[in-house]
């Protein structure tokens, strides 16, 4: 046996060598081919491991938006749970409030009770006194109709002289009818002549009413000629001054003034004017949008007409420049005005059926009007026609020759102020 292991020893021992080398040589082509296979294996189980990654992390996303839900959901529950707890505090509230109410309505019941109790032994009182009242009552009641018995004699008696009363009382009573309708006849006749007064007195008021009104349309001496024959002629007059005014920067103003105080401000301003022309007994004659006429001499011819007019444009100016100071200390938009002012001829007059203005024509209408518009702001322009008329009241500058349109040209002169002591 030993032999045969020594034998075996020494042939692996001569053979080891060319296994060896053989086995290098089948090594190291099965290395190369193990490579290989080995490559493509691990890359299967690289990509094998990348989805199962992939699925893990999926996974694991899908358990993180469950433990989200579930944490929200936890959330939830419990803000359920605490709403649950006070609505289980109100409620134990509202319970003990409940008993604490129930204990109060039996104890007023047993109260309700006894004094039930209380009541009926009243009632049981009062019973008994009604029965005592109803037997006095009973007794009462025979007297009662003794006493009826006398009281229908006695009644008799008054009847009869009731009557007699009444019968005297009738003819007094007819007496006092005749009275007092005489008395109400007479009151009537005095109420009566009390209204036709009453009555008369209104009528008077609203004619003034009628005649003030008429008075601010037409000159007093064309209003009653209207009311004579119904109707009023034109009239030539031979030398009237007219005075036009206009503002200036008139629609500048009115793009810069809200239209309410824009004709608020044209307003007063017109109303000042008509006092100047009232106080120097100048006859208004009509506003045209931001201009204002009024003429001296009309309807009622007078010489010293032309002055009067000359002063107040003067007092217009001087109205005018008081009110742009006010204006300006309030910081406010202000007025300027022009005035022009020329005599001459004219006719004057109404005309048409309705709506009666008064109302003048002619070229010196037309002349006043350029005088007007020669003029300068805070200025009065008058023509050399109304200078030669005035020159000895007021102090004037004079202007020179000016061409006026469709008028060639026209002597002007500024009024710088009025003679002192004139």
């Amino acid at each position: 046996m030993k032999r045969r292991l020594w034998i075996l020893l020494l042939v692996l021992t001569l053979t080891h060598p060319l296994a060896a080398q053989k086995s290098k040589a089948d090594s190291a082509t099965t290395k190369k081919k193990g490579w290989r296979l080995f490559g493509n294996k691990k890359n299967k189980e690289l990509e094998a491991v990348s989805k199962e990654k992939d699925k893990v992390s999926e996974e694991k996303k899908k358990v993180e938006n469950e433990k989200q839900f579930l944490e929200w959901k936890n959330q939830n529950l419990s803000s359920q749970i605490d709403a649950l707890d006070q609505q289980k505090k109100a409620l134990d509230v509202q319970q003990h409030f409940l008993d604490s109410q129930l204990v109060v309505r039996n104890q007023s019941l047993k109260l309700m009770t006894e004094a039930q109790m209380k009541i009926q032994l009243t009632l049981l009182r009062q019973k008994q006194l009604l029965d005592s009242i109803s037997f006095a009552k009973v007794i009462d009641s025979l007297k009662i109709s003794d006493q009826q018995k006398i009281l229908t004699q006695k009644e008799d008696q008054l009847r009869r002289q009731e009557a007699e009363v009444e019968l005297q009382q009738s003819q007094r009573n007819l007496l006092i009818v005749v009275v007092l309708g005489v008395l109400v006849v007479a009151l009537g006749i005095y109420r009566s002549l009390l209204n036709v007064k009453k009555y008369s007195k209104i009528i008077e008021e609203e004619k003034n009413k009628s005649e003030y009104l008429l008075l601010n349309i037409l000159p007093k001496e064309v209003a009653d000629e209207l009311k004579k024959s119904g109707a009023a002629e034109a009239k030539h007059y031979e030398e009237v001054s007219v005075l036009f005014s206009d503002f200036v920067g008139f629609t500048f103003l009115a793009e810069k003034l809200p239209p309410q105080e824009l004709v608020a401000e044209l307003d007063y301003c017109f109303k000042r004017f008509d006092r100047i022309m009232g106080n120097n007994k100048i006859e208004k004659i009509k506003t045209i949008g931001d201009a204002y006429m009024a003429a001296g001499g009309v309807p009622v011819p007078d010489s010293d007409a032309h002055v009067r007019i000359v002063r107040a444009a003067l007092e217009l100016q001087e109205f005018i420049e008081a009110r742009k100071q006010q204006r300006l200390h309030e910081n406010l938009p202000f007025f300027e005005a022009r005035v022009g002012i020329h005599t001459g001829e004219v006719v004057a007059g109404i005309v048409g059926e309705k709506k009666f203005a008064f109302d003048l024509w002619g070229d010196t209408v037309n002349i006043a009007s350029r005088m007007e518009s020669a003029s300068l702001p805070g200025k009065v322009n008058i023509s050399e026609d109304t200078y030669e008329l005035v020159k000895a009241h007021f102090i004037c500058s004079d202007r020179g020759k000016k061409d006026i349109k469709n008028r060639g040209e026209k002597g002007m002169y500024f009024v710088e102020r009025e003679v002192l002591g004139d």
